[in-house]
């Protein structure tokens, strides 16, 4: 797997995965493009079967990775990736976003991802290979970033549409999954449940204000329900977001 230092590789490699054996991780940050193709020769000598592409080494600014010209950089990688996987026959998963269908030209981050899904949308709709989709990401601890904010602190929310928000332990076990029962396609992870960032905030502990509403803003938000995957019916289910949102009525 790359990414194994953000934040959802770090909870993927620290998570109970029951079937699922991390053998190599991959910093894509420190992989000069022209030595891909010798790492993943060796993965597919070493009999590795999937690689799990959470890595989008976009800056090491958190604040402004939506502006980040190493977006282009991440997408040229991950494009690399995915044709090495295909020569050495391993299975790929790539991770794309709530906005990769309808990217913004002002949030490089979205265009990129938006480019990558484009340029592999013929081996996702053949089921050659993976692309999930995770949604709103929340959990109490890491994200989002307000999260950090002292308990009862104020936070300004800009755009209060409802959107599916996801606790990060619920991604976590989707991809695990996605991974044991090998689902290939497009696999949206949503819980489903609709909810304003200003509920969010405040069942995070904080006092949420909510800010007159910016249309340009407002129209980014227009993804903001996953599709569910029937292939993954019965076997997982959103249980952590069920129960914070009831705990926090």
């Amino acid at each position: 797997m790359s990414g194994s230092g953000g934040l959802l590789g770090t909870a993927f490699s620290e998570g109970v995965l029951e079937g699922i054996s991390i053998s190599k991780t991959l910093s894509t940050a420190n992989l000069p493009i022209e030595e891909i193709d010798i790492e993943f020769s060796r993965f597919g000598s070493e009999g590795i079967e999937t690689f799990l592409h959470l890595g989008w080494p976009a800056s090491s600014h958190p604040n402004n990775y939506r502006q980040s010209k190493a977006n282009f950089v991440a997408l040229e990688k991950t494009l690399a990736i995915r044709r090495a996987c295909d020569r050495e026959g391993i299975n790929f998963i790539g991770i794309g976003s709530v906005l990769d269908k309808t990217p913004s030209l002002e949030n490089l981050y979205s265009i990129t991802k938006y480019v990558a899904r484009e340029v592999l949308s013929d081996d996702i709709e053949r089921d050659l290979i993976t692309w999930v989709r995770p949604f709103y990401i929340f959990d109490e601890q890491g994200w989002p970033r307000f999260a950090h904010t002292p308990e009862g602190g104020e936070i300004e929310v800009l755009n209060d549409a409802p959107r599916d928000f996801i606790h990060l332990e619920d991604v976590i076990a989707g991809l695990a999954a996605v991974i044991r029962e090998e689902i290939r396609g497009e696999v949206d992870l949503g819980s489903g449940i609709l909810r304003k960032p200003s509920e969010l905030v405040a069942a995070l502990g904080h006092r949420p204000i909510v800010k007159t509403k910016n249309q340009e803003i407002e129209s980014s938000f227009n993804s903001a329900a996953a599709s569910p995957n029937s292939a993954l019916a019965g076997m997982w289910q959103a249980k952590k977001t069920t129960e914070f949102f009831e705990r926090s009525k």
